[in-house]
């Protein structure tokens, strides 16, 4: 299934792969809206934004098209474990070329539990707002959506927040008590003169990913919305989350504590204990052990580690 704004992408992988045989399913931006409104949004992002360039894949069904003919139909119940893949989640290529990590159900579910405990313990059940305006292939944002979700929280979804005007009117229309970002985002937001307009009396929690967010902008957001940013450190191989602040965390200064079920470590090579502020290399595991299962798939990943050692890394990026 490929959004049609990507599907040129898709045409040039078949293209130079004619031994490939998918079948494909197509759908635009506003499927899923009534049909005025889906019909007047899928005109603006194709004709008017022109935001689907041209593409042709011979034997494409459109999504609609498919569920009108899959109405009606049985379905059969599919059993699922912890150890069924769920993702091949991409990375983000910050440290490297980028790979599609394998992401089992377990992996999912263990850093949903994780972060539910770990962020949500002065939120409730049912009455949060929750604005995402990160991608859903970030796995930053995916998983962030999910813990809200199973908590019942209202989503607010920004497709697009590099339109920072049509993002401020998103902010201005619902009393959000949740905001994720990145640096740069949360920046941009401070930069726009409209976003001293935005009430944010009803945000609890700012959580920001992806890339260290700057001192500055850091007091600027705490100082604008009385709200201090939660940091947080993770991998794609983790599905995210590693380590983050507290959720009660007040002050300026990093101060990330490993998730719970996980042990970390900074080591170097020969694996003995560094030095506190030393470089070397940090290993992540499971603990207890029980929960590998939960955090990793079985079996050695393409980075060749271990199926207990969930990450190990330099502090500036992953080793290869």
């Amino acid at each position: 299934m490929v959004l049609e704004n990507f599907a040129h992408t898709l045409q040039e992988v078949l293209e130079r792969n004619p031994t490939l045989n998918l079948a494909v399913i197509t759908t635009e931006v506003g499927d899923m809206f009534r049909v005025v409104k889906e019909l007047v949004t899928n005109v603006v992002v194709k004709y008017v934004k022109h935001m689907v360039p041209a593409w042709k894949i011979a034997g494409a069904t459109e999504l609609n098209a498919g569920l009108r003919v899959g109405r009606g139909q049985e379905v059969d119940d599919v059993p699922l474990s912890h150890d069924d893949v769920a993702f091949l989640q991409y990375t983000g290529g910050t440290t490297g070329v980028a790979k599609g990590a394998v992401l089992t159900h377990g992996n999912l579910v263990a850093n949903v539990q994780q972060m539910t405990a770990w962020m949500a313990r002065d939120l409730v059940d049912g009455k949060e707002v929750f604005v995402c305006p990160l991608p859903l292939y970030h796995v930053y944002a995916l998983t962030s959506c999910l813990v809200f979700m199973k908590m019942g929280a209202h989503t607010v979804l920004v497709t697009n927040p590099r339109d920072m005007k049509a993002y401020i009117h998103d902010l201005k229309k619902y009393p959000f008590t949740i905001i994720i970002g990145v640096n740069t985002l949360y920046r941009a937001l401070l930069d726009a003169p409209e976003f001293a307009a935005v009430d944010t009396r009803a945000l609890k929690l700012t959580s920001a990913g992806g890339m260290a967010v700057q001192r500055v902008v850091a007091e600027r957001w705490k100082q604008r919305t009385g709200v201090t940013i939660i940091e947080g450190y993770g991998l794609t191989e983790t599905s995210p989350v590693v380590m983050a602040q507290p959720a009660r965390h007040r002050g300026m200064d990093r101060n990330d504590r490993p998730a719970d079920s996980l042990h970390a470590g900074c080591h170097p090579r020969r694996r003995r204990p560094r030095a506190r502020g030393r470089r070397g290399r940090r290993d992540l595991r499971a603990r207890p052990a029980g929960h590998a299962a939960l955090l990793e798939p079985s079996g050695r990943n393409e980075q060749g580690l271990h199926p207990r050692r969930l990450a190990a890394h330099r502090r500036h990026g992953v080793r290869g």
